[in-house]
């Protein structure tokens, strides 16, 4: 219901803008409003048909790149081994063709590391070419693969891979998603009341307080400053000092007195 009403309120925002651009220009009231209505309607029919294409079993491109890595090189390889089904597999890449193609998607950016171990890897096996797919590419990388002149890297964008795999119906299936819940309000209470919030109370009371001073509405910005401050004292008195993390399982006695 709430999509529905932000689309609504979109098309009458660009109808009213269409409208008024439009009569400034041809001074017509009937073919400005025409225009205005026509216009509406192809963003309505045009944010639908985005939305429904969006909401397929498949992973968005930032998704896809989340979900490679959580799978691990393993199944990156076997993912790119449905495309090149010739290659041959190897540890952490495959050779296709007198050339290596490694998946490396991670959090981190490319590291020269990575580069250099490719590198070596090349090198072993008697390979010039070496293809680099990572989703994460920094620049600082591609500039020391210039420094390796034997063996010739090309990078490749984790988005060309997100296109071919579409291209071809290999997309992974879009995974299930847990349902938001909502916070309790027992734990809405306990972060309002946290003693790392007291600092923050009483800074937004006293500039209430200096608001009311200064401002006619003073009832109202002075019951707002007393609230800020009876929080303050709250969060002070019976706050929680540290978040509530969990704790270590009790080691073993025995074990550490043996050691």
């Amino acid at each position: 219901m709430g999509k529905f009403i932000d689309r609504i309120c979109i098309a009458i925002a660009i109808f009213i803008l269409t409208f008024i651009l439009s009569l400034s220009i041809s001074k017509n009231i009937i073919s400005s409003l025409i225009f205005g209505i026509i216009l509406s309607i192809i963003f309505i029919i045009s944010l639908t048909k985005l939305q429904n294409d969006n909401n397929k079993k498949i992973l968005s491109s930032k998704s896809f790149d989340t979900y490679m890595i959580i799978q691990g090189i393993d199944y990156q390889i076997n993912l790119l081994k449905s495309l090149y089904n010739n290659s041959n597999l190897c540890d952490s890449f495959l050779q296709y063709e007198s050339k290596i193609i490694a998946p490396i998607y991670k959090f981190s950016a490319l590291s020269r590391d990575d580069v250099l171990k490719l590198y070596n890897k090349a090198k072993s096996n008697q390979i010039y070419t070496v293809y680099i797919i990572s989703n994460n590419i920094d620049r600082a990388s591609i500039a020391f693969s210039k420094c390796l002149y034997d063996i010739e890297f090309r990078f490749i964008r984790s988005h060309e891979l997100y296109k071919i795999l579409k291209a071809k119906k290999l997309l992974p299936s879009k995974p299930i998603q847990a349902k938001k819940q909502k916070l309790p309000l027992k734990d809405i209470a306990c972060i309002m009341i946290s003693r790392e919030n007291a600092p923050r109370l009483l800074f937004t009371s006293f500039i209430l307080l200096t608001i009311g001073v200064i401002t006619p509405l003073r009832v109202y910005y002075f019951t707002l400053s007393a609230i800020s401050s009876l929080l303050c004292l709250i969060s002070i008195f019976f706050g929680n000092t540290t978040p509530n993390y969990a704790k270590l399982p009790k080691p073993d006695e025995k074990d550490l007195s043996q050691e």
